[in-house]
């Protein structure tokens, strides 16, 4: 193969893949996870173009649900690091204290 060849196939290459580059900017790819709870869409340049969240989600308890006053994590610690002396809790959960 001659150099002239060599360099329309190099160039003929790099006109297949700005194509292929444009049209997967084009297209969008969605997610979910929780039963749809939270979804995600994601553009062909890594750019979130959707994000929802459902409200029912933001709810740490479940309503009609009561926590027993005397529930405490199993992982609680006492981190290695100053706490406000107001503060009535001073035990974090470990991946919280180790952050």
């Amino acid at each position: 193969m001659d150099f002239k060849n060599f360099m329309q196939q190099a160039m003929k290459m790099q006109k297949q893949m700005e194509k292929q580059q444009a049209e997967l900017a084009a297209k969008e790819f969605n997610a979910n996870a929780g039963s749809g709870a939270v979804s995600v869409s994601v553009n062909g340049n890594y750019e979130i173009t959707n994000l929802a969240i459902d409200n029912d989600l933001l709810s740490l308890v479940k309503p009609g649900f009561n926590m027993s006053s005397s529930y405490e994590p199993k992982d609680l610690i006492t981190p290695q690091m100053p706490i406000a002396p107001d503060c009535n809790n001073k035990k974090l959960r470990k991946d919280a204290a180790e952050a």
